[in-house]
């Protein structure tokens, strides 16, 4: 089979080669930019390559249940403690994550996480209206309750 292209016969082979090495070199580069975004979002993440259930048995290893309880005050941890059920809670439980996280890197001297910011809620801004407020508020349902 043969494709005519610029006034130069071409096997369809190469036509078909050339765009899968096109295909290969795009996922290549694809690769290469998850890999780049990942490397670079977790260079400075202390606790990267590091699973939560190595954490809690570490945890758990040097602190006990019962201290670990005390330390951190969740109830996996003080009622009929397993790694199972801590694990469980702690993988749907954003908040109690991060307590368990945060005591690791203090326990092993790690370089401890920026504070999160709650979200800055701004109040609507007051349109020129606002001046006249004080007469509207006077006379909402001023023809139920009469004029004051």
């Amino acid at each position: 089979m043969l494709v005519q292209s610029r006034g130069h016969c071409t096997s369809a082979f190469f036509v078909s080669r050339l765009t899968s090495d096109l295909d290969q070199n795009l996922i290549y580069s694809r690769q290469f930019q998850s890999f780049h975004t990942q490397f670079m979002t977790q260079a400075n993440n202390p606790l990267h390559g590091i699973t939560l259930e190595t954490i809690v048995t570490d945890l758990v290893d040097h602190y006990g249940w019962e201290e670990l309880g005390e330390r951190i005050n969740i109830r996996c941890f003080t009622h009929d403690p397993s790694i199972k059920s801590s694990l469980k809670f702690l993988r749907k439980t954003q908040w109690a994550r991060d307590k368990v996280e945060y005591l690791y890197l203090k326990t092993h001297k790690l370089p401890l996480p920026k504070p999160r910011r709650a979200p800055d809620f701004q109040e609507k801004p007051t349109s020129s209206k606002s001046s006249d407020s004080s007469n509207n508020s006077s006379q909402v349902n001023a023809d139920i309750w009469g004029k004051r």
